[in-house]
């Protein structure tokens, strides 16, 4: 999950980094199979870094929000989230969510 507080769409921030990947050469990864859905129930930008597959999710806090987050209590505090749209509270619901369960198995 990818938090941002700038005004910078989805489709904007996965095309420049699906750019990025495909235009930068690196020894240490090779990203390859870059599938970007943004017309999904949850919009995902998916692929593969060294061949484990990656699914990307971008979410854009209102800039009203970071205060909160700086108080210390991290992405676990829900005022964080306080007038997303949708499709972002989708894309934050899974990954807190798996860090709740985490929690409690761990």
């Amino acid at each position: 999950l990818v938090l941002f507080s700038l005004p910078l769409p989805r489709s904007t921030f996965f095309n420049l980094l699906s750019t990025y990947f495909t235009t930068r050469y690196s020894d240490t990864f090779i990203v390859t199979d870059i599938v970007i859905l943004l017309n999904a129930y949850t919009p995902v930008m998916k692929f593969k870094v060294n061949s484990t597959d990656i699914d990307l999710l971008y979410t854009q806090i209102p800039l009203d929000n970071i205060g909160v987050y700086k108080e210390g209590k991290g992405v676990t505090d829900l005022r964080l989230y306080r007038g997303l749209k949708e499709e972002d509270v989708r894309s934050v619901n899974g990954v807190l969510c798996t860090r709740e369960i985490m929690e409690y198995v761990g």
